[in-house]
Parts: C-alpha cells; structure tokens; sequence
C-alpha cells in the first residue's frame, strides 16, 4: 500500500508507457471490462505528472470545486416540510446571573407556599390530642 501511495502516475501521460499498461488490462478482462482510454494531457489536469498517488488522494481527487449554492433550487426538488437551525452561543454574564436570580425567585415562592403546609401539619401533629369527656353528676 505504501508504494502505491508514494508512486506517481507519469505513466499515465506517456502514450509509449500506457499502450502496454492498457493492452494488459484489456488482455485479461472480460469483453464488458475492456478500458478504452488515452493519455492524460499535462494542460487538462491541475496535477503534474510527478505528483504522488498520495498527494493527489490528500487533494480528495478533485481537480476543480464549483462552488454554487442556489437555495431556491433545493428547496424545489427536495420541498422540505420543515426548516430547522441550531444556533449556539456561549452564555454571557448577564444571562447566567438572569438565571440565577430567576432560579432564588422560583425557590422563594415555592418555599412561601409549602413552609406553612408543612409547619401546619407538624403543630397538628404536636397538639395534644383532647378527648371530650362525658361528665354527669
């Protein structure tokens, strides 16, 4: 693997080097297999005949990158029902401390409404339980 990687493809842009390469091919492939190609032109690609198959595989093979995003297009042949974006951000000082004070404002209105349930309930519990008693004389 390491050879393939660290060879070049100038052969490839030798016609007295690639007959041969392609005759091989075509010699032992099936009749649906057989290649027909020719050289590469040095003007056609942006790769140079000395480059290594590993610098062209780290370039993604890619010769030119048409960059054209047209939304109005997608939006036509995939017609999307929803839309959705995260947006993240880090959170400020401002909105930590908004945070806070809104969390001791929920906690202090809770605590408001159950302390007295719960003190209530604890007197009723204390409170010496006093049966009438019938007194007749």
């Amino acid at each position: 693997m390491q050879s393939l990687l660290l060879s070049s493809l100038e052969c490839f842009f030798e016609q007295t080097c690639f007959d041969p390469i392609q005759e091989k091919i075509n010699a032992n492939a099936d009749y649906y297999l057989k290649i027909n190609g020719s050289v590469l032109l040095t003007n056609s690609t942006r790769f140079s005949p000395k480059i290594t198959v590993e610098e062209i595989i780290n370039e993604l093979m890619i010769e030119r990158w048409y960059e054209n995003v047209c939304y109005e297009e997608y939006y036509q042949q995939c017609a999307p029902e929803q839309c959705s974006y995260l947006l993240t951000f880090r959170n400020n000082a401002l909105y930590i401390v908004t945070i806070v004070i809104g969390l001791f404002g929920g906690l202090s209105v809770a605590l408001k409404i159950i302390v007295p349930i719960i003190v209530r309930w604890i007197r009723n519990r204390m409170r010496p339980q006093v049966t009438p008693t019938d007194v007749s004389g």
